[in-house]
């Protein structure tokens, strides 16, 4: 799934032939070529000058997710946006590498960053939802209020903690091992991968419809939740 920073970076779809333009930035007319995007380098057709929406999930009728390379001219044509998005993650990789310092640091306050189950009617069920709240310990066991107003709890998540801030201290520790050092590193491998993609990059023909192509698209790692 796409990037939210690169998403957010997306300029807005233009088209130099004149074809016609929906709203969602993608032709109406139908795909003679293929093209790689931009963004990722997976290969979709081109409704027109530009990508064609992917990347997305449908859910109650509504695109979501959908991949910031989306309605941009494809990669052999154009790498413009391709740099934005080289921009983009090494901002985002400042950002994240500011981040895990602080968490590091000893906490302040009794809050801190908890995972906890996604209760029912809140996306995905089994996998854990991390949260920065507000925190109580009673020696033993640690206590929040959770995605849905009611109270949690981590039980023995704490045992020999000397203090309520140095429990809060130990939660944000584990989430920046388990959450923001894996971002920095798939950060890095996007980095370098869009590094080595744009110092060869030159015009190229578009793909054709059918056939098999080979490409090589970043994949990177499933999102930590």
């Amino acid at each position: 799934m796409p990037d939210d920073a690169l998403t957010a970076a997306s300029e807005e779809p233009t088209s130099h032939t004149g074809v016609p333009v929906m709203a969602s930035g993608v032709s109406s007319r139908k795909a003679s070529h293929r093209g790689t995007c931009q963004a990722f380098n997976h290969v979709h057709k081109l409704p027109g000058d530009l990508i064609a929406k992917h990347g997305y999930v449908i859910d109650s009728y509504t695109f979501i997710d959908v991949c910031p390379g989306s309605a941009h001219l494809p990669f052999q044509q154009s790498c413009e946006f391709a740099r934005t998005c080289l921009a983009v993650k090494q901002r985002e990789l400042e950002s994240l590498r500011e981040q895990d310092g602080m968490l590091r640091e000893p906490a302040t306050v009794a809050s801190c960053w908890v995972s906890e189950a996604r209760p029912r009617g809140y996306g995905e069920r089994g996998r854990s939802l991390w949260r920065f709240v507000d925190i109580k310990w009673d020696g033993k066991n640690v206590y929040h209020i959770g995605f849905n107003g009611k109270e949690v709890t981590h039980r023995g998540a704490a045992v020999g903690a000397a203090s309520l801030l140095a429990v809060a201290s130990l939660f944000n520790v584990r989430y920046a091992d388990q959450v923001v050092a894996r971002n920095i590193v798939q950060a890095e491998r996007y980095i370098g991968w869009m590094q080595d993609r744009l110092a060869t990059w030159a015009p190229a023909p578009l793909l054709p419809l059918d056939g098999k192509v080979i490409y090589e698209p970043f994949n990177p790692p499933s999102k930590s939740a």
